[in-house]
């Protein structure tokens, strides 16, 4: 439940950007930081062929994509 629960929570920061326009106080560096080592965990999910690591993992994925995204295209800074 936790895996799905969790990933969430990037819900209000994503709805923030793309419905304010603005991703002002948003720092690309750690959300591309974050996507990195989802996506580094997430492959270890799919090596040892862990269902809810692989769900947790992409759920993340998706969400972080999706601020990076929205930071690139409204504004973000990059430290």
């Amino acid at each position: 439940m936790a895996a799905v629960a969790e990933p969430i929570f990037v819900t209000p920061q994503v709805y923030q950007i793309f419905r304010y326009h603005t991703a002002a106080g948003v720092s690309i560096l750690s959300w591309v930081g974050s996507a990195v080592l989802t996506l580094v965990w997430l492959w270890y999910g799919v090596v040892h062929r862990d269902r809810m690591i692989i769900l947790y993992q992409s759920l993340w994925t998706v969400g972080n994509i999706l601020v990076i995204i929205g930071a690139l295209i409204y504004g973000g800074r990059w430290y």
